[in-house]
């Protein structure tokens, strides 16, 4: 199982006669585990979001577990899940994730960017794991550095203030993003034909310009939450800073979703009975919850929110019900009867 295990030492004056303070070891751990789900939300191609949930598959094949803790310098040796037992996936994710977070840290540590980005070609993706990177990374005035210990390269990978800035620099030129920004409309200037609206996630104020022709849906819309789409720039925390230009403009449509067909360029399923769904509207997205099948579905627009509950219903047919019996376990098995239980033959 070695090759399935990460360890890291801490070093300096914070380990006190190999003793360490559960805030500093509860934030590193948390900081880490969140950097493998990230990893692993990338590497099976989920839609980038700069927030959002990770599905709870990702996590259980990505959990990093505490094997042994050695003496020293504190030094914890850890190891990710084993294959995940439901067959999930046709690789093992939570090895893939170890090995491209073992090329991530070894990246940081010799200032490489181009292999970080070669190996995170997605740039919000990109830019959430190097976030998730740098809380766990030591501030100005910390006594503490992570030492990663790289059995592949047979070297040791350090993180310390130096990789902390950069990252910070990895992440804060702007970028310019197509997306859906939600927000209460607070201000009107007809003259100039633009608006402001209140982006609460950060509490920022954004300008965008609008076409005449929507000028009577604004106006009867004044003080309601509508979604902006267009050129957004982005700030490095990911979030909207300025709106460059907007594409359309529509009020926020919470209505029930109800579902008779799922769908996508592949695969057709029709429902025995309909799937119906009530939107909400959460920070900064669209959730479309159905407990029954563990499907947590999100978008900034209704129309993201919608297609991606499709393509996650539709995942789960093709990984349960398409799998042969021998390849699943008796939960697995109960859960492909419900499946199929809800869909015409």
């Amino acid at each position: 199982m070695e090759e399935r295990r990460i360890s890291f030492k801490i070093d300096g004056a914070a380990v006190i006669d190999q003793s360490i303070s559960f805030r500093l070891l509860s934030k590193l751990l948390d900081g880490i585990q969140n950097t493998f789900f990230c990893i692993g939300l990338a590497l099976t191609e989920r839609e980038a979001k700069s927030t959002g949930r990770i599905p709870n598959y990702i996590q259980q094949a990505c959990e990093l577990r505490r094997v042994i803790e050695k003496p020293g310098s504190y030094e914890v040796v850890a190891e990710v899940a084993d294959l995940y037992q439901n067959n999930l996936f046709d690789f093992d994710l939570g090895k893939k994730t170890l090995d491209s977070f073992n090329i991530l840290i070894n990246s940081l540590s010799e200032n490489d960017a181009n292999t970080i980005s070669t190996t995170f070609p997605d740039s919000i993706h990109r830019r959430r794991i190097l976030r998730s990177v740098e809380t766990y990374c030591p501030r100005v005035g910390d006594e503490w550095e992570i030492v990663f210990k790289d059995t592949l390269r047979q070297k040791s990978n350090i993180l310390n203030i130096n990789v902390r800035e950069l990252i910070q620099q990895a992440v804060s030129p702007p970028d310019i993003e197509m997306m859906t920004v939600t927000g209460k409309l607070m201000r009107l200037h007809l003259d100039e034909h633009k608006i402001a609206i209140y982006y609460q996630p950060t509490g920022r104020i954004l300008d965008c310009y609008y076409d005449i022709e929507i000028e009577d849906f604004i106006i009867g819309n004044l003080k309601d939450l509508i979604q902006v789409t267009g050129h957004v720039q982005l700030d490095a925390s990911g979030h909207p800073e300025k709106i460059i230009d907007a594409n359309s403009i529509s009020e926020l449509d919470l209505s029930p979703v109800k579902y008779t067909k799922l769908s996508n360029s592949e695969v057709s399923l029709d429902l025995k009975k309909p799937i119906v769904v009530d939107p909400v509207f959460v920070g900064e997205e669209i959730i479309l919850e159905f407990p029954d099948f563990n499907i947590i579905a999100t978008g900034s627009s209704r129309e993201d929110a919608i297609a991606a509950f499709e393509e996650d219903f539709i995942w789960l047919w093709r990984e349960y019900v398409l799998e042969n019996d021998e390849q699943l376990s008796g939960d697995a098995i109960k859960f492909k009867e419900q499946l199929c239980s809800w869909v015409k033959e």
